[in-house]
């Protein structure tokens, strides 16, 4: 009896190994980037777009890019190549904004981006195994369109894999997505 104690604890501690590789192929759906990063997303995410730019719905999302569209974006060289106002290279010296002119806010169509940026966090952060990224987190204000009240602040999170070329952008502080990053397996 108890060798088969002892037999079973073997099976069980060497199944138990295998599980992380397992569990990560079956707990969501696989998502293919470039230089063999590769991460697995929840199944009720949504992925849109491809190559270099890439939009993951982790929320409510009437229309993608439309302010209360719950989203985050994957970037590659293309996307990097126009990420600082007035499209010039992000560079990470300020939170990504490829626009010339005043944007709509992300949490309400009737505010703005209201000027107030403050870097509140800056270093690096694991993706995957053997990869860490330059990581930001911006304060951004909001701001009424008809008045420069300010109306709501939100964080801006940006991972910067710099020799991969990947730029991971997230405005809405989205739960889980640290972790998904932190998970991740290079092939």
């Amino acid at each position: 009896m108890i060798k088969r104690i002892i037999s079973l604890a073997v099976v069980v501690t060497a199944l138990g190994a295998l599980v992380p590789a397992t569990a990560q192929a079956s707990a969501g759906q696989v998502l293919k980037l470039r230089k063999g990063l590769t991460i697995t997303l929840p199944y009720a995410w949504k992925v849109r777009g491809k190559g270099d730019f890439v939009y993951v719905v982790a929320g409510k999302c009437k229309k993608l890019h439309e302010p209360g569209c719950h989203q985050f974006s994957i970037y590659g060289p293309k996307g990097i190549a126009v990420g600082d106002e007035l499209f010039e290279p992000y560079t990470g010296e300020s939170p990504y904004y490829p626009a010339t002119d005043v944007q709509p806010c992300p949490l309400n169509a009737k505010w703005s981006y209201g000027g107030g940026v403050k870097l509140l966090t800056s270093g690096y952060r694991a993706i995957g195994k053997g990869h860490k990224a330059q990581y930001r987190a911006w304060r951004i204000t909001c701001v009424a369109n008809d008045s420069s009240k300010v109306r709501a602040t939100f964080v801006q999170r940006e991972w910067l894999l710099p020799k991969s070329k990947i730029l991971i952008v997230d405005k809405f502080s989205t739960a889980g997505l640290s972790k998904v990053l932190t998970n991740a397996v290079w092939r």
